[in-house]
């Protein structure tokens, strides 16, 4: 099971959270107070060395961080981030990341 390190203040940690709501998928949210210093605890730097949330800890112990790449991977192959071919891949993650709306000129990448 996932254990999502996160801060329900935090609107970064809130698209994690809404999207595996979303996809059904089991977690464990451990909430995790920014204000009170806990993200730079000699634990949870171990865990993340930026001291940011959220933090994924995958199944197999890895870790992931940073709230567009947690998406991204969890949206992998699903409906919010389909199996497009690898542009149109590329231009959810640049609107994510940037909020620039397709990327590309008119009508290129579409198909």
């Amino acid at each position: 099971m996932l254990t999502v390190y996160g801060d329900i203040r935090s609107g970064n940690c809130l698209k994690v959270k809404w999207l595996l709501d979303r996809l059904g998928r089991d977690y464990r949210w451990v909430e995790t107070d920014v204000m009170s210093g806990v993200t730079r605890s000699a634990d949870f730097l171990a865990r993340n060395p930026a001291g940011q949330v959220p933090a994924v800890v995958l199944e197999d112990g890895r870790v992931l961080a940073q709230s567009n790449a947690i998406i991204g991977w969890l949206g992998e192959g699903t409906a919010f981030i389909p199996a497009y071919p690898a542009i149109q891949r590329w231009i959810v993650r640049v609107e994510g990341a940037f909020g620039i709306r397709n990327p590309l000129p008119a009508g290129e990448g579409q198909g």
